[in-house]
């Protein structure tokens, strides 16, 4: 089915709401963002999605595009997908960042949209009201406070247990806390539904990864490797990004822990499964889905160019997405192919747009400098950073990357004299 996404027109959406009466459901993306497209090719068009298709208006937001500057400072997201319900006055009902299968988010949504909260539970829905709209402030200590008061009250079977358990675990990773992060998510892993135990294993390998040696969160990561090691094998139905995104953090575990056979094996499985995948997709935007995981999988293994094929494709399926030409550019640069890979890293600024173009300019630097060509680096850069003068400041990253920018440049100094 096709649900009826208004894109990039907040007002026009929340109009529509108030309206109608209904709740906005908000799908927020950017185009380099595989688990997004994954959303819209396999779970956005599911028929399970029937369901719940009338009782939202339903908005799209490219999180790059300046048509969405006012949603994307309201509503602010640590990543990609992020989904949001609001009500009719832009108050958060509910969030989550990641990705569910076409069931789970059906119930969800559901359980959303039920106006009808019994009493005994109106104070846990307004704890998780107060939790959800500390994150959409990014006020990090509130949603902590907020999120532990809401796990301590939920009983098990809670539906919105789930959402809470994830987002608390998420901003614990994000906000480096990795103890923390690690021993939640080991605490509540055998009670999650599975997409949610997919994203909660890959966020708690992510934070013992990250935890210092010896502490008891990076000693988990063992016990973590064997979770995620059985989510890659299991046969129960998992999004396929999903289960490729468990390939790739497990091999990063297992290169963590010194483990590089069987990294390598897993890097194998890795790539029979996304090629599975990819033949098996239903038209060229859910094979797309892969590009970048291929891409990465075929450099896991050690064989890079064999990513040029699929790329070259995509690039003449989507003319207008800057991601195939980009990718392209950065196999090339890997391959030492410079002059083919500086084409394609223009065929990518062209179409390009955002603070993800910084990155594109970034790129053609890299690739300059691996010419050792110093005026076409200077060049790029001084125009990375005359384009980076034009972006209203939508992240921290877009901020770093202005600065590391800035700092490259420096670094080369002045441009010689003609």
């Amino acid at each position: 089915m096709t649900l009826p996404f208004i894109e990039d027109d907040y007002p026009r959406a929340l109009a529509e709401a108030k309206a109608k009466n209904k709740l906005l459901f908000v799908d927020v993306w950017a185009t380099w963002c595989h688990a997004c497209l994954s959303l819209k090719s396999y779970v956005f068009s599911a028929p399970e999605m029937r369901k719940v298709a009338d009782q939202f208006v339903w908005l799209s937001v490219d999180n790059e595009n300046e048509k969405n500057l006012a949603f994307v400072e309201k509503y602010k997201s640590d990543g990609l997908p992020a989904l949001w319900v609001v009500d009719a006055s832009g108050q958060v009902l509910w969030r989550l960042m990641g990705t569910l299968s076409a069931p789970e988010l059906v119930a969800e949504l559901q359980s959303v949209g039920n106006k009808t909260v019994p009493a005994a539970q109106a104070s846990l829905e307004s704890a998780y009201l107060e939790a959800t709209r500390a994150d959409a402030r990014k006020d990090e200590a509130a949603a902590a406070k907020a999120y532990e008061k809401v796990l301590a009250m939920a009983p098990a079977n809670w539906p919105k247990r789930p959402a809470a358990v994830v987002a608390y675990v998420n901003g614990l990773g994000m906000s480096k806390q990795n103890d923390r992060c690690t021993a939640l998510a080991l605490k509540e892993l055998p009670s999650m539904p599975l997409a949610y135990r997919v994203t909660l294993a890959g966020t708690a390998a992510m934070c013992a990864r990250g935890a210092a040696k010896g502490t008891a969160a990076n000693a988990a990561l063992g016990a973590l490797i064997k979770e995620l090691t059985d989510i890659a094998h299991t046969k129960a139905s998992v999004l396929p990004d999903d289960r490729s995104d468990i390939f790739r953090l497990l091999i990063s575990s297992l290169k963590a822990t010194d483990q590089s056979a069987a990294a390598k094996q897993m890097a194998n499985e890795w790539v029979t499964f996304l090629e599975d995948e990819a033949r098996r997709a239903s038209d060229p935007q859910a094979r797309a889905v892969f590009d970048s995981h291929r891409t990465a999988a075929y450099t896991e293994v050690g064989d890079p160019g064999r990513a040029i094929p699929m790329l070259q494709e995509s690039e003449r399926d989507f003319p207008k997405d800057y991601n195939p030409s980009t990718r392209l550019s950065r196999v090339y640069l890997r391959l030492k192919r410079y002059d083919e890979a500086l084409d394609a890293a223009n065929r990518g600024l062209a179409k390009a747009y955002g603070p993800s173009k910084l990155s594109v300019y970034q790129l053609k630097a890299d690739i300059a400098a691996a010419k050792s060509d110093r005026v076409l680096e200077r060049k790029t850069l001084d125009d990375a950073l005359l384009f980076a003068s034009t972006l209203p400041p939508l992240s921290d990253w877009q901020i770093e990357s202005r600065a590391e920018l800035t700092e490259r440049r420096r670094k080369l100094g002045p441009a010689a004299p003609p």
